[in-house]
């Protein structure tokens, strides 16, 4: 703006045009004042958030003064249980570890979990909290968009695009404090509730897996992200080892909530079986699992499907054909049963009796970690899995 010419007779300035003159001067400094007031009172804003959020989970800065904030049992008590995010399975304000050999499908578990969250759909007859989506990928992120693609095809939905968050993640180390702290306030701000790392060998920073030290503190920094935003669930994908367990030093599986093991079914060595082809969920120790706060589980039964570009994680429908249905039903009372005890209860309208039929069912079964055999020859036994 131009300060216009003086006014009076001799050429000088009136009072009144020399106060305008000096606050056309002062302006730009005003005006850069007020701004950088405003970015104070929105930091000092976050971090009162960021304080508030985290009055209970740390202690104070002088523990000498104040002490630990212990509580009485009956706070305790007082205090509401975790929500399950899908019930029985993985709980809110956890952290939960989906492990898997190589290509067995974890990312696409990973989709199909996460998807029925962000949708608030029942999972496999599963009561499911919806939730918003944060979903950190350093493996294979340029395909990630079509394997969403695929799920949304398969299952006829289409995945919320504001409840569900993707980052490219390659720059993320889940072991450096200040890319720790940076993902804690991303999950304070975008409100985040259930956060993915896919995977812990990418993303994870550890110089050496099989220290127990480098595990524990990458452990308790996932921890930390999951305190940040009060429900906030942390689910961390990684890589099996030849023994079925998950990779690297016991902190990882000894400190966490959860631990979903995805395992490969093992056929008969005369089927002509694609490798990895089946495989079973499961929670159940015997498997590698882990779950802290329920009764363990197992559920049969997946396998990877072709659909468009990608593949989407599909549970096996198993009961469609009579023969399975009906081994299934024999084997309801949880005994073991012989190959002669099926033959004696057939009774279906799709016709007499097939020796045929039954052995391809029951390898379709045994393949999908439907029923579980014992013994050899004469002595063969079937019993049905344990499973959810």
């Amino acid at each position: 703006m131009t300060t216009p010419a003086p006014s009076t007779e001799d050429g000088t300035e009136t009072p009144e045009e020399a106060e305008e003159r000096e606050y056309q001067r002062m302006l730009p400094l005003l005006r850069g004042q007020h701004r950088a007031r405003r970015q104070v009172e929105q930091e000092a804003a976050l971090e009162a958030e960021w304080s508030t959020l985290h009055a209970e989970a740390e202690p104070d800065a002088d523990p000498s003064t104040t002490g630990y904030p212990m509580m009485t049992l009956d706070k305790l008590r007082a205090r509401p249980k975790p929500k399950w995010k899908i019930a029985g399975l993985i709980s809110e304000s956890s952290v939960c570890v989906i492990g898997g050999p190589t290509n067995i499908g974890k990312t696409f578990v990973g989709v199909d979990l996460t998807a029925h969250i962000a949708l608030g759909l029942p999972w496999e007859g599963r009561d499911v909290v919806q939730g918003r989506v944060g979903y950190l990928i350093a493996e294979g992120s340029e395909y990630f968009p079509d394997r969403v693609a695929a799920w949304e095809q398969y299952n006829g939905r289409t995945v919320p695009r504001h409840d569900y968050l993707v980052y490219d993640g390659e720059d993320f180390n889940l072991s450096d404090p200040a890319d720790v702290q940076r993902m804690c306030v991303t999950v304070v701000r975008k409100a985040i509730d259930v956060l993915v790392i896919d995977t812990l060998s990418q993303l994870g920073g550890l110089l050496n897996e099989n220290d127990n030290v480098q595990m524990a503190t990458a452990v308790k920094a996932a921890v930390r992200i999951r305190r940040a935003r009060p429900g906030c669930t942390v689910i961390i994908m990684h890589h099996a080892n030849a023994g079925g367990l998950l990779r690297g030093a016991k902190a990882l599986w000894a400190d966490v909530d959860t631990v979903l093991m995805l395992v490969p079914s093992k056929p008969r060595k005369d089927e002509a079986t694609e490798p990895n082809s089946t495989f079973v969920m499961s929670t159940e120790f015997s498997r590698g699992g882990k779950q802290r706060n329920a009764a363990t589980a197992t559920i049969p039964g997946w396998h990877l499907e072709d659909v468009g570009p990608s593949k989407v994680a599909v549970r096996l429908a198993m009961t469609h054909d009579p023969y399975q249905a009906h081994i299934l039903a024999v084997l309801a009372d949880g005994e073991e049963h012989k190959r002669a005890d099926f033959a004696e209860g057939w009774d279906d309208p799709s016709g007499a009796w097939s020796d045929e039929r039954y052995e391809t069912a029951m390898k379709k079964l045994i393949g999908a970690g439907a029923v579980v055999r014992t013994g050899k020859g004469n002595g063969t036994k079937y019993r049905k899995a344990e499973q959810s």
